[in-house]
C-alpha cells in the first residue's frame, strides 16, 4: 500500500519539476494504480486542453528507491514537453515547417529548465 507520506512527496516532487520544465500552464493529475510489472509510470495529454494524466505504478511508489520514482516522474514529464512534437509528428498532414515549431518549442523548454539549474 502506498502510504500518505510516500505519495505527498511524490506530488510535491511532481509539481516541482513540472514548474521547473515550464508546464505550469498544464492542468498535470498525478495517480498511482496497479500496472504490469515492466511498467512504472504512463503520461496521457490532451495538448489542445494542455491537460495530463500521469499514471505511477503502485508497485514503483510502494518498493523502489526515491531516485527511482523521480525519474519516472521527470520521464513522465518529459513526454508531456515533447507531446507538440509529437502531434505534429503524427499529423497526416503536418509540414515541415509545423514539426521545425513544434521542436523548437520543447527545446526552448527544456533549454529554459536546464538554464535553471546551473
Amino acid at each position: 500500500m502506498v502510504t500518505k507520506k510516500r505519495w505527498k512527496w511524490s506530488l510535491a516532487f511532481a509539481k516541482e519539476w513540472a514548474g521547473r520544465l515550464r508546464l505550469s500552464e498544464w492542468l498535470i493529475t498525478l495517480q498511482h494504480m496497479d500496472m504490469a510489472e515492466t511498467t512504472l509510470g504512463q503520461a496521457q495529454s490532451v495538448p489542445e486542453s494542455m491537460s495530463a494524466v500521469i499514471a505511477l505504478s503502485s508497485a514503483l511508489l510502494e518498493r523502489q528507491e526515491d531516485k527511482d520514482i523521480q525519474g519516472t516522474i521527470i520521464h513522465e514529464l518529459l513526454h508531456i514537453v515533447l507531446t507538440p512534437l509529437r502531434n505534429a509528428a503524427y499529423n497526416r498532414y503536418a509540414t515541415e515547417d509545423m514539426i521545425d515549431t513544434a521542436e523548437e518549442r520543447a527545446v526552448l523548454r527544456l533549454e529554459r529548465a536546464f538554464l535553471e539549474m546551473i
